[in-house]
């Protein structure tokens, strides 16, 4: 009976291990946590690219709309489109810097706005139309542990900025935003390494009494 206790807490502590690892924390500037969208389409089909233009639902027009969204493979992706209906034209001049993920989608095919790898990561070059966005994707990230810092050198026709965070129903709220154009610091980190830093979940301490009860039993 004791083995069987023991076993059986262990197996539900392995089952919290497990749950965490299969996702990640991702905060803003350090302290603002966003939620993903889920998506049942590709990156690049939810981007909607037509008459130069994003058509997620979510463009504003002289603003940068920036969320993370998980795409029909499960696949992190940032977006950050700029501009929208009824805006100006504008232009931004910026860098991704970091040592994981890469630029998988642009506004604009054919090169016309430049995306150039550098030292540090990624250096970004948008104009656009009035009326009109740039925008991307940004993604393949290799684990749930990483950082990238938004570094914007110059930029017009943009007046603000909202980061997306996103409820279990879809649903959009801002978590983030700002006049102008601020630099954004991004981290990731496994769900499973904050675990320790969080209060414990009803499971982790109904495992905990269990392996408790067993030794309890041993004692007697």
């Amino acid at each position: 009976m004791k083995n069987m206790l023991v076993k059986a807490g262990a197996a539900l502590l392995m089952l919290c291990s497990s749950i965490g690892a299969n996702a990640s924390i991702i905060t803003l500037n350090g302290s603002t946590e966003v939620q993903a969208l889920e998506l049942n389409e590709t990156f690049e089909s939810f981007y909607n690219f037509a008459d130069w233009s994003a058509n997620t639902g979510f463009e504003q027009a002289n603003e940068l709309v920036a969320f993370f969204a998980l795409d029909d493979t499960d696949a992190l992706g940032l977006y950050m489109i700029f501009g929208g209906p009824g805006g100006d034209a504008g232009s931004i001049v910026f860098d991704m810097n970091g040592s994981d993920g890469e630029v998988v989608f642009v506004d604009d095919p054919g090169n016309r706005d430049p995306v150039v790898a550098t030292a540090t990561g990624t250096n970004v070059r948008f104009s656009y139309a009035a009326g009109k966005t740039d925008g991307l994707v940004f993604s393949n990230f290799s684990s749930d542990f990483w950082g990238l810092d938004i570094i914007f050198s110059s930029f017009s026709g943009i007046d603000g900025y909202s980061f997306l965070t996103f409820d279990d129903n879809g649903q959009s709220s801002v978590v983030l935003s700002g006049t102008g154009l601020d630099d954004i610091s991004i981290l990731s980190v496994p769900d499973s390494n904050v675990v320790s830093a969080n209060a414990p979940s009803t499971v982790m301490i109904f495992a905990l009494a269990i392996i408790g009860l067993a030794g309890i039993r041993r004692k007697a």
